[in-house]
């Protein structure tokens, strides 16, 4: 441990002395104080690490500790001596400390590679932007800061946790990996490796890993290089609207006196005394910034729509602040747009034929007409070139695809990458997206799905074998006129099953659509031409800038039919459950319980759940047989930590969520 601040120091012999006596025994240390021989293990803490390369021994953070410095192309080899954990047959269990400062944000620097051979990315870094993490997991919603000494914590239980801890505190939930993949360990793990140089150099002062999971007590024990803020900012100031068309731009003021602070923005209908009754704009805007442009869609035709928005501070520490308020309504015009088909297509066949798609709105992805969008760097010469216009439908149990697409050239060739190919990445996220926004693809409750279709097969970024030509798929160049035609029946079945296969996490909930659900999505269509490599990412989002595929934020969104909510007992259009109910938790909002009650017409299997605002479950209140009836549930949230939480239930064919929020 190189520092601890006084008051963490009280904080921890006060709060459990014989608790904190001692840190968690770790499987491999090294503190590279020793300068004649930097990369010995601390006795009796494992093996020593071997060097690959060159490094350099460097003052560490305080006098008398040294670090090393290690750049690009050089690495540390770990023969860590964990054994098979987790319930696979690799190390799915353990926990990382890396203590480190680096100088530049230029390029991206990599805390390790799982991969032996460095022959793959590597599986945790600082990007150019200075936040910590992988597409896999997702990134921190805060940067770091360059020549600052940090304590990095990594702690990895395969299918249950991936989290990321900065200085004794929590900095980044991330997405939850797979039992046995490419987040668990061999024998041999290499620290600061990465196979194409993006591995730029970094100072570290102390590493170690354990063969568990640490709890965050255990992390906060380990120590901090800043001290632990828990005073709550002030609230943003001036907060206004200034309309525009189709879009509200929303201004404030940063709160002073803060440093890498974000801001949460809400809007409702109605105006906001409760921030857990309105809807989430946008989470994590980074300071300075000051405003979000709102995009205002309406179902079908244009509609006024009218909203009321509030803004509230997160600094560096995670505190909140009080929310600022803007109750003086603006109205303003929304842009009409496609929706999804709430039935099948009639007579449906995946022919190539799309007559029978006459009823269903046509999604036209055009540059001529402003809705599509060019990622950076593409060679577009206009619609003849290239344009699309796609059709989305669903019934109970599926998804329906179509799209016609003119290409001047058409271009396929076998590979690993087919999104190079001429082929259409699909995003869609199934679930009620009126009271979330995701910065990462999130599974379970709220599921994300990237869904390529091209000449070969469907597949998921997840699955390899959604559906291949034949009965539910066809992929088919056009007879005459230049271009190609995609037809696709998905099951949500599998969707959510095939994906959830050999997954040890939170599995995908299967879909089921209601009339009125609001629904992101986006449209990544690829354009390879006679070279027969990918000249053009063509966009149905203007924030997509071919970053969808890793950023759900980015997308838009439509609804299922006409409407633009579901009913308010969050029963759909079509749906037989005149008595099934879920309540709004009383008293909302609460401190630390708060009832929950809802009615079931028939006896049912019934789960309710509450989900944090990121979709990660947090409590399992109900999982039994219940009789028909109404029914009362306490949840106490006593170990949780203030904010927005949801509650979701499932009784049969019925389902649906709220929001609550615990103040404390």
């Amino acid at each position: 441990m190189k520092r601890i601040s006084i008051f963490t120091l009280f904080f921890i012999l006060v709060c459990n002395t014989v608790f904190y006596s001692q840190a968690p025994e770790r499987k491999g240390w090294w503190k590279f104080d020793n300068a004649d021989s930097p990369l010995k293990a601390e006795v009796g803490y494992g093996n020593d690490l071997e060097l690959v390369g060159t490094h350099q021994v460097v003052d560490g953070p305080d006098v008398n500790n040294n670090a090393v410095k290690i750049g690009a192309g050089s690495r540390y080899k770990m023969f860590h001596g964990i054994a098979p954990n987790g319930g696979g047959t690799k190390v799915n269990e353990y926990t990382l400390e890396f203590d480190f400062r680096v100088s530049v944000f230029a390029g991206w620097h990599c805390f390790f590679q799982t991969d032996p051979t460095n022959g793959s990315d590597g599986d945790c870094f600082i990007n150019t932007s200075g936040s910590i993490g992988v597409w896999a997991t997702g990134y921190s919603p805060h940067p770091i800061n360059i020549n600052e000494w940090y304590k990095l914590v990594v702690s990895v239980k395969n299918g249950t946790q991936y989290k990321y801890y900065l200085d004794g505190q929590l900095f980044h939930d991330g997405t939850i990996q797979a039992i046995d993949s490419r987040f668990s360990l061999d024998s041999l793990l290499l620290v600061f490796a990465d196979e194409d140089g993006e591995d730029g150099e970094i100072e570290c002062a102390e590493l170690a890993i354990w063969d568990r999971v640490l709890t965050s007590a255990e992390i906060f024990s380990l120590g901090s290089f800043h001290d632990i803020d828990t005073t709550s900012p002030n609230s943003p100031g001036d907060l206004v609207v200034v309309p525009g068309t189709y879009q509200n731009l929303i201004l404030w003021t940063d709160v002073p006196g803060e440093d890498g602070e974000v801001y949460d923005i809400y809007y409702s209908e109605k105006p906001i005394t409760d921030i857990a009754q309105a809807e989430i704009l946008k989470l994590g805007v980074a300071e300075n910034l000051q405003n979000v442009e709102q995009i205002l869609r309406s179902a079908v035709t244009d509609q006024d729509l009218t909203y009321y928005y509030a803004v509230l501070c997160k600094d560096y520490a995670g505190n909140y602040s009080t929310p600022a308020y803007l109750n003086t309504p603006t109205t303003n015009k929304g842009k009409g747009v496609p929706t999804i088909a709430k039935t099948a297509p009639v007579n449906f066949i995946a022919d190539g034929d799309l007559t029978e798609w006459t009823n269903v709105p046509e999604i036209r992805i055009l540059r001529s007409e402003g809705t599509g969008f060019d990622a950076p760097s593409g060679l577009h010469d206009g619609d003849a070139d290239y344009s699309v216009i796609a059709y989305l439908a669903v019934d109970n149990d599926n998804l329906y695809f179509a799209a016609d697409v003119t290409d001047d050239i058409y271009s396929w060739k076998q590979r690993d990458d087919p999104w190079m190919n001429d082929a259409i990445n699909f995003y869609i996220g199934l679930f009620d997206s009126h009271t979330t926004n995701f910065s990462v693809y999130k599974r379970g409750a709220t599921p994300h799905y990237q869904i390529l279709f091209d000449e070969e097969k469907v597949t998921t970024g997840y699955s390899d074998s959604l559906l291949f030509p034949g009965t539910n798929y066809f992929f088919g160049q056009k007879a005459l006129t230049p271009g190609y035609l995609i037809e696709a029946k998905i099951s949500f079945i599998d969707l959510a099953q095939k994906r959830n296969f050999d997954y040890g996490g939170d599995k995908d909930s299967v879909f089921h659509p209601v009339e009125g659900m609001k629904i992101p999505i986006d449209f990544s269509c690829n354009d390879a031409d006679a070279s027969g490599e990918r000249e053009l990412v063509f966009c149905y989002s203007p924030y997509n800038e071919d970053q969808s595929w890793i950023d759900p934020s980015r997308w838009l969104w439509t609804w299922i039919g006409n409407k633009m909510n579901v009913d308010p007992n969050g029963i759909g259009e079509g749906l037989v459950a005149a008595n099934y109910r879920l309540e709004q938790n009383y008293p909302n909002p609460f401190n630390p319980s708060t009832m929950i009650t809802y009615s079931l017409q028939n006896p049912e299997l019934v789960t309710l759940k509450v989900f944090d605002v990121l979709g990660r479950e947090v409590s399992t209140l109900i999982n039994q047989y219940q009789t028909a009836g109404s029914h009362t549930v306490n949840f106490n949230a006593a170990n949780l930590p203030s904010g927005i939480y949801f509650y979701k239930i499932k009784a049969g064919s019925f389902q649906n969520i709220k929001k609550l929020m615990l103040l404390k």
